[in-house]
This record gives structure tokens, sequence and C-alpha cells, in this order.
């Protein structure tokens, strides 16, 4: 059960941070990215976007570090939070210390719940979060999850299982293709998320059968799904209905109960 302001937005996490400023489109999922549309709107994303699209000019974000690390020194009872890290912490310019100081944080707020999304999985054997003090160190606070758009891109998925040790997630968002999860792939995921593309450009998410298929999948192997969007007989729907089911199941859901007033079955 997940907190009513989440079903509506239709989102699985309760805050973003920004910790890393730019990125660059690596597949086609990355054509209508929303984060490259919000970061050319302001002007603190001048430098990073233009109309829409990466520059390619990438920083650790140290302001959004600083927060989080102030959020550990902080004495105050903090109500637990699920936080989904923009952009790939896991770019290959992000030097290790940043990450390090940044796995630092994470560790030391067991409370909350840090999601960690890269289509870069190649990129984790290389960083901080394998190498250094944290090499051997369970976090189970830590998420980190791979985008696939479609079945050309599966491999990601094996790369995250053979470099991180920790707890997985698969973003199936934007969904441009049929994805074919293996057994042996969904026994690894803690976590799978399903999405159509969104925004004014959106490109059509394949046949309904599919999203049958990737539902039945992670169904059969007991795998919890977040059905966040889809395009339902030409209609645009958060969290819809299929086969007469709401798909809102979250493994990180007892963080995210904290949101629901005491009584509130909703």
């Amino acid at each position: 059960m997940i907190s009513k302001h989440l079903k509506i937005k239709g989102q699985y996490w309760t805050d973003s941070l920004t910790l890393v400023s730019g990125c660059s489109p690596v597949s086609e999922g990355c054509a209508h990215c929303w984060s490259a549309g919000m970061a050319s709107r302001f002007d603190w994303g001048k430098p990073y976007a233009k109309n829409g699209k990466w520059t390619g000019k990438v920083e650790p974000n140290y302001k959004a570090l600083e927060k989080l690390e102030k959020r550990v020194g902080s004495e105050r009872k903090l109500k637990p939070r699920v936080f989904c890290i923009w952009n790939d912490l896991l770019y290959p310019q992000i030097p290790c210390d940043f990450q390090l100081r940044v796995l630092h944080a994470m560790y030391y707020l067991e409370q909350d719940v840090f999601l960690i999304l890269t289509k870069r999985p190649e990129e984790i054997e290389n960083s901080a979060f394998c190498q250094g003090p944290f090499e051997d160190t369970e976090l189970p606070n830590i998420y980190i999850g791979v985008s696939v758009e479609s079945q050309k891109h599966i491999h990601r998925i094996d790369q995250l299982i053979k470099n991180w040790p920790g707890k997985k997630f698969v973003s199936i968002e934007p969904c441009l293709g049929a994805v074919d999860l293996s057994p042996e792939q969904l026994a690894e995921l803690n976590q799978v998320i399903i999405g159509c593309e969104s925004g004014a450009n959106r490109r059509q998410p394949p046949d309904m059968k599919y999203l049958h298929s990737m539902l039945w999948q992670c169904s059969k192997m007991a795998v919890p799904v977040f059905l966040k969007q889809w395009d339902m007989y030409g209609k645009f729907r958060k969290m819809p209905k299929f086969d007469g089911h709401t798909y809102d199941q979250l493994t990180w859901s007892k963080t995210l109960t904290q949101e629901v007033p005491k009584g509130d079955t909703g």
C-alpha cells in the first residue's frame, strides 16, 4: 500500500535529487528525455541542455550533495523518504571521490531509500560502489536500476547483475518495444517499473499483448511490478488498471507507507 499522493502522481519515489548536472544520450530511449527538457527551461540548466537536448556538459552537483549531507547531520527526527537520483551517477565523468561522498551520506541515512538509475551498468565495477571502503559493505537502502526501453538493450540487466551485488531494479520506461525478461534475470531483480513514454511528443508503446506478457512474466516469478503509465486504447493513463488490477507493488513500500495517515487504507 502506498500513499494517495504517490498514486495520483504515478510516482514511485517521494523526492528527486539532482546529484549530477547534465548527461548525454546513449540510446533511443533518450530521444525525448524529460530531465533534459526540464533543465533547458531554467537558467541553472542552460549550460547542460538546450531546446530539450543535452549539450554533453556533465558535472557533479556539489550543492545537491551538501543538501544530502546536511540531512545526515540533522538533529531532528526525519521522516523516511524515497529519493530518486538524477541524472546518471555512474556517468564516466563523475569522479569516484564524489561518488564516495554520496555513498557515505546514503549509508548513514538508513531510514531513507535511494534509487539510482543508469543506462551505463558497465561503469559500476569501476565506480566507488564496487571499490574502496564500501566494496564489501551491505547497503540495504540503495537500489541500482537500469533503463531498458526494448529488447535491444536487455544486456543492461545482465551487466547490472554481474556488477552490482546489492538490490536491483529495472525501469522499462519509456517502453518502446517488447521486452522479454528471462526467469534467470527476474530471479535477481527486486523490482520492475513499466511505463510508456510521456509528454507531448510521446511515441506509441508496443501492442498491449506485450504489456500483458511483461506483467505475466513478473507475476510468475513473484517480482513486484509498478505500472507507472500506459496508453490505454488511445488514452494516456497514470497507474491504469489492466485486466482489472492496478499494479502498484513496490518492494520499498514500507518506507512509502510512512506517508499514509493513520487509519487510511487507500
